[in-house]
């Protein structure tokens, strides 16, 4: 029992430690190829900083219309609507549960929750917003079927069951 005790935890470390790893790494963005050949351009002196930055501004400015333009003509949005905004989060967490009382079942569980939702503001200052999340369920046997209601104290889903299907749940929904 001990040795298997002690895989599992240097399995998990491992885990943790690569998790952490992730999050503790800086977002890298490739470089554009416009902003390599104002980088180059200044190297060579063609350019001064200066300039190169102001080339730089003009070019993510240029950028980030093209995008709204290319958006709005892919994915158009109503006249009533007046602005819409994403939201989300996930945290994964490790739990262990142990004891010195041997009649104690000692467990180790890893385990997440996943939320996502999405906020519409529209005109006369309307807005109506909808968020899904993870959970374990919560099943209750009436007679002739059983309901899968979730956990209402918790958005936490164990991974569990030899990677069965995990349910999502509204988790928000509303109207002001």
């Amino acid at each position: 029992m001990k040795k298997f005790k002690k895989q599992n935890h240097t399995k998990v470390a491992l885990f943790a430690g690569a998790t952490a790893l992730m999050a503790l790494t800086p977002n890298l963005h490739a470089q554009s190829s416009v902003d390599a050949l104002l980088n180059k351009l200044e190297q060579k002196g063609v350019l001064t900083v200066d300039e190169a930055k102001a080339l730089k501004t003009e070019n993510a400015t240029n950028s980030a219309a093209d995008f709204d333009a290319a958006m709005n003509s892919k994915f158009p949005m109503p006249s009533w609507i007046t602005s819409y905004k994403f939201s989300g989060d996930f945290r994964g967490r490790y739990d262990e549960q142990t004891s010195d009382n041997p009649a104690v079942v000692e467990r180790d569980r890893l385990r997440y929750r996943l939320r996502a939702g999405l906020t519409i503001d529209m005109t006369d200052n309307l807005e109506v917003g909808f968020r899904v999340g993870s959970g374990d369920p919560s099943t209750a046997t009436n007679p002739g079927f059983t309901t899968s209601t979730g956990n209402p104290l918790s958005n936490n889903q164990t991974m569990a069951d030899n990677a069965s299907k995990k349910p999502l749940y509204v988790d928000t929904a509303y109207g002001k």
